[in-house]
């Protein structure tokens, strides 16, 4: 909640997306960086003619997608590679311009990469994970 969120579920607990539902309602856009099994919720979470935006993959691929679900919802789905050269400079002014700063969960050592890696795969942290190169 300090950094400005009105709420949120853990997507690792048990019934999440309805929790969420219940919480929040229908969302008009989605922006998914995950993928994996909980993308299907993620369908059942958007409202008539939302838009759901995926850039990444990190839990997998989607195994099972309805597509049922998405055209009698008149769902919008965009896979995006987060934009072009000229996108990243005009982020990059933004973020200096708003003085945004990343949540870092834990930094590790360039020598420690392996580890870094296997702590991100236990998906326990809060934040961005970060190497250090000295």
């Amino acid at each position: 909640m300090s950094l400005g969120a009105k709420g949120g579920v853990n997507y690792s607990q048990p019934n999440w997306s309805e929790t969420l539902q219940k919480n929040a309602g229908l969302f008009n856009v989605i922006l998914d960086s995950a993928g994996g099994e909980g993308f299907s919720a993620l369908i059942n979470l958007a409202a008539p003619g939302a838009r759901v935006v995926f850039v990444g993959a990190t839990r997998g691929a989607v195994k099972e997608l309805a597509l049922q679900k998405i055209f009698w919802k008149q769902l919008s789905l965009l896979g995006s590679t987060m934009g072009s050269p000229a996108d990243f400079d005009a982020m990059l002014k933004f973020v200096t311009h708003h003085r945004l700063t990343p949540v870092i969960d834990q930094t590790f050592a360039l020598a420690d990469a392996e580890q870094a890696l296997r702590y991100m795969d236990r998906g326990k942290q809060f934040g961005k994970i970060s190497l250090k190169i000295s």
